[in-house]
């Protein structure tokens, strides 16, 4: 498959793709930023296939339309002459009705970070948000485990999120982990959802509140004295309480939030 250097005239051996959004910011490096391009078929190929070899995951596509007309799955084999439109994903994308691009998500919102993004999933459990975070996961253990638990994987590896059995995710692009949160939850609508300090930042266990009595042997002096409420993690038993550094949280998240709401403001 190669670049026709005319993308302005299709022939019966070329292919016309045009990427929307923010796609052709993904495309490989040859083709960055054009959002239309033709190509001349070499071979037979799926239009997953052949959008991923231009640079784009197909985690990021909500719908494909070929010919103006009929709205593909990603096994569509392409035909010479083909005019294929690619449409991101969007904080319009209904992530719970299926459609021909991936089924509905079954359980609501639950993530999965990569080690590229670790600070983003200390972000989603302070927010509530079931997260599963490990920094010794290899790449086939990260698809095999979002798959079967049905999460949306979080990553910055265009590779990773093209593996097939990657069925939602969504490509990370700004370093700054209060821009990625803001993103992730703008992307998927998150902000009615966030239910706070309702995750263990250690395993994302869910914190319970606790008598003080049962936990009493685990605290330092000083907490022992000046604190009487605690949560604890019913996974790995860590203990919290609102120390001091409840309010630097506090204000970060209520930070977070007003990004969000401005960001959605002027979108």
């Amino acid at each position: 498959m190669s670049l026709k250097k005319n993308a302005s005239e299709i022939d019966s051996s070329s292919v016309e793709l045009s990427f929307h959004g923010y796609l052709p910011q993904l495309l490989s490096r040859t083709f960055r930023g054009q959002s239309d391009l033709l190509y001349e078929l070499e071979r037979k190929t799926s239009i997953k296939d052949l959008i991923e070899s231009l640079g784009v995951p197909h985690t990021e596509i909500d719908r494909i339309i070929v010919n103006n007309a009929n709205k593909v799955d990603f096994s569509y084999i392409v035909m010479p002459a083909d005019r294929i439109k690619v449409y991101p994903v969007s904080s319009q994308t209904d992530f719970f009705s299926p459609s021909r691009i991936r089924p509905a998500l079954p359980h609501g919102f639950k993530f999965m970070c990569d080690v590229n993004v670790g600070k983003l999933a200390r972000w989603l459990r302070i927010f509530g948000f079931d997260t599963v975070y490990e920094n010794n996961f290899e790449d086939d253990e990260l698809a095999e485990m979002a798959s079967k638990t049905q999460r949306i994987l979080l990553s910055k590896d265009c590779n990773l999120l093209k593996r097939k059995k990657v069925i939602w995710g969504h490509l990370v692009r700004v370093n700054d982990p209060i821009e990625q949160i803001v993103d992730v939850v703008q992307l998927f609508q998150l902000e009615r959802l966030i239910q706070p300090y309702r995750r263990c930042l250690r395993c994302n266990g869910q914190l319970l509140r606790v008598e003080k009595e049962k936990v009493d042997h685990l605290l330092e002096p000083l907490t022992r004295k000046y604190y009487t409420v605690f949560h604890q993690c019913n996974t790995c038993c860590q203990v919290y309480w609102q120390g001091s550094h409840r309010s630097g949280m506090e204000a970060n998240l209520q930070a977070v939030l007003g990004m969000c709401r401005e960001t959605k403001s002027i979108m």
